[in-house]
């Protein structure tokens, strides 16, 4: 458990970066060594995430869930070669609405949240407000 004390007098958003696509050891990301397997840990991720969370939500600060999310046909995905190739070699992986490209299990939105959705690696370069609030 996160027994670290958050300070969060300061305005600053939590950004989280993190789903079910990634995390699971089906995944053909996972698979192929382009994210490392981390299944014996997600009950400890989850809970230090939650930890976070939950202190950012009581401070008022805003939380932002930042998904890469693409078409069917993955004609949107601006991943690197290596890491494109798994994600189109695989036809449910990061879809747009699949539980792929969910938030993990047990780091819900809430309504008011942020879900914005990426395209390529990082959240700065190629995010696209997809116009969603957490319901």
């Amino acid at each position: 458990m996160f027994d670290t004390d958050l300070k969060v007098d300061s305005p600053a958003p939590l950004l989280l970066d993190i789903q079910n696509g990634f995390l699971r050891s089906d995944s053909s990301l996972v698979r192929d060594g382009l994210f490392p397997p981390i299944s014996h840990d997600r009950a400890e991720l989850t809970a230090n995430l939650q930890s976070v969370v939950n202190a950012m939500r009581q401070a008022g600060r805003p939380v932002f869930y930042i998904n890469s999310g693409f078409r069917a046909d993955k004609a949107d995905c601006y991943f690197a070669p290596a890491w494109r190739r798994c994600v189109s070699a695989d036809p449910h992986l990061l879809v747009e609405g699949s539980d792929s490209a969910a938030v993990i299990e047990g780091i819900t939105p809430r309504d008011g949240e942020f879900i914005m959705t990426k395209k390529g690696h990082s959240a700065f370069q190629s995010l696209t407000w997809t116009g969603r609030w957490a319901t």
